[in-house]
């Protein structure tokens, strides 16, 4: 059985399925009509999925979820704290007495992308009380819809092979007139009879826009590289980690903060700046940034006063580099007071605090975009935050400042074209 709960802006939903041995899957979807946590949402699609699986009169049961407080919680490795899990906790202890055999297993988000669709289909969709809606049908497809339309051609040539015999043998089709001669060196002047690939897979849009009519060329080509020797040795190298990657997870908004500096910019601003502060929120992805001649451990305590802790409240976490001015004396005299847990980035490994590197390199981008002279560059860092907190991102699905404020903002796009 896998589970999953979604609780978002929409609503809530729960969402399961019973996978039987032999491979059948049920799928189960319920619309929660009352406001819930995101944990009790896992719960109560933990809760319902075992009812429906003592109904169909299940004995054993493997559960797989990927909520790793519901896990260890049931499985007794951590303790429930909060109020409100407890009952749910007691409710499904007593499911688990009437199996013979029930295990728990924790599975990554990647690996029940199912689940997760059906709770978020459940949470968004509008329905009326009592009303149920048939399961819905899935099916996988090899092959695109239009090559069912293609016949085969029954000519003994194909279609360009005058053009072909002209670029290679500059010969004429017996019986052609002046004028189709006159055709076919036109034609061929936006052909080639052998495709050479120089750029990789970045050819293909332009052979496309020359003509080419080949539904596999895009196939083809990274078919071709893979067995290309020279492509392999010349091609960019990925930097792909050996195991895994583990994100860093926060329970709540605001309790753990990513803190990087922009590298020095060559050229001052005009108000003599040439660093920047950035801090990222774990949960939300909400960015505060800020602009400084210098930054010194005092610049990085007025700047946690000022844009963290006087804004959203003491964190939980902060991670930062090895630079001294983020980990000085001061600094650590500053987490103590405020009981601030302090992690750093391994040395070895100083990019591994991605988020941070990844909204730096955003930002630079946004105002070089911006920035019509060197000497404005510190104007436009309050618009280049409002641009980044006012887009999705990718990770979560959603923007910044909807998670954070609870609504879209009103952006000047909007007085044009009204959403």
């Amino acid at each position: 059985m896998y589970f999953d709960g979604a609780a978002n802006m929409h609503g809530n939903g729960v969402g399961a399925i019973i996978v039987s041995p032999e491979g059948k899957q049920f799928p189960v979807a319920i619309k929660l009509e009352f406001d819930y946590t995101n944990n009790i949402a896992e719960y109560k699609a933990c809760v319902n999925v075992l009812r429906a699986a003592i109904t169909l009169g299940i004995r054993c049961l493997k559960v797989f979820g990927d909520s790793v407080r519901i896990i260890h919680q049931v499985i007794g490795e951590w303790r429930t704290k909060d109020a409100k899990l407890i009952p749910y906790q007691e409710l499904l202890t007593n499911l688990i007495k009437q199996f013979e055999v029930v295990s728990f297993h924790h599975l990554t988000r990647d690996k029940n992308c199912f689940t997760d669709a059906l709770a978020t289909l459940a949470a968004i969709i509008q329905l009326d009380y009592g009303v149920h809606v048939q399961p819905i049908q899935v099916e996988a497809r090899s092959f695109p819809a239009y090559c069912l339309n293609v016949k085969e051609d029954q000519e003994e040539y194909p279609w360009f092979q005058d053009i072909k015999d002209y670029i290679t043998k500059r010969s004429y089709p017996t019986g052609m007139t002046e004028n189709e001669k006159k055709t076919l060196r036109c034609l061929a002047m936006t052909f080639f009879v052998k495709m050479f690939y120089t750029r990789g897979v970045m050819m293909v849009p332009y052979f496309a826009v020359c003509g080419y009519f080949w539904l596999t060329i895009e196939k083809d080509c990274f078919e071709h590289i893979k067995k290309c020797h020279k492509c392999q040795i010349y091609a960019n190298r990925i930097n792909a980690p050996p195991i895994p990657l583990h994100n860093l997870v926060s329970p709540w908004p605001f309790s753990m903060w990513g803190i990087d500096i922009i590298d020095p910019i060559n050229l001052k601003a005009l108000n003599g700046h040439r660093f920047i502060l950035v801090a990222i929120d774990y949960f939300t992805k909400w960015v505060e940034a800020n602009s400084f001649a210098s930054i010194t451990q005092k610049t990085f305590l007025k700047f946690m006063k000022t844009n963290i802790l006087c804004r959203y409240g003491i964190p939980k976490r902060i991670i930062t580099d090895n630079g001294p001015n983020l980990n000085g004396t001061e600094v650590k005299n500053f987490y103590e007071k405020f009981q601030i847990k302090n992690h750093n980035s391994a040395p070895y490994r100083p990019q591994m605090n991605g988020a941070v590197e990844a909204t730096n390199k955003n930002i630079k981008k946004i105002i070089g975009k911006m920035t019509v002279t060197y000497k404005d560059g510190h104007e436009m860092l309050p618009y280049a935050l409002h641009g980044y907190r006012t887009t999705a991102r990718t990770s979560i699905g959603v923007t910044p400042d909807s998670l954070v404020y609870g609504m879209e903002t009103v952006t000047p796009i909007e007085m044009e074209i009204p959403s």
